[in-house]
């Protein structure tokens, strides 16, 4: 499983709301991450250049994005997969089975 998250492409949506943060709206930057996983090569090695080519906005940092663990601590709305969720939950689940 930890393989499987490993796979950039997976983390093709963690790109698009970078952007954002960027000040790129959703909608441009699906349409620019899209282009970039349609050509088949694996996000995490596109270069700085075929980033910058791709968006402006699409600066060094972005290859940050490709770390799986970060990428799920950064999931922290209600019912996210953030490790501190999970852990809420497997904390709660316990207490409820333990009363029982």
């Amino acid at each position: 499983m930890e393989s499987a998250a490993n796979d950039p492409q997976l983390l093709a949506t963690d790109l698009a709301d970078y952007l954002v943060r960027k000040d790129v709206p959703f909608r441009d930057a699906h349409a620019i991450i899209a282009k970039l996983a349609a050509t088949g090569k694996p996000l995490n090695t596109f270069s700085g250049d075929e980033f910058r080519a791709a968006s402006d906005a699409l600066g060094p940092d972005a290859h940050e994005i490709f770390d799986a663990g970060a990428a799920l601590r950064r999931r922290t709305a209600t019912g996210a997969p953030s490790p501190k969720n999970i852990d809420r939950q497997i904390a709660r689940w316990r207490e409820l089975l333990a009363t029982e």
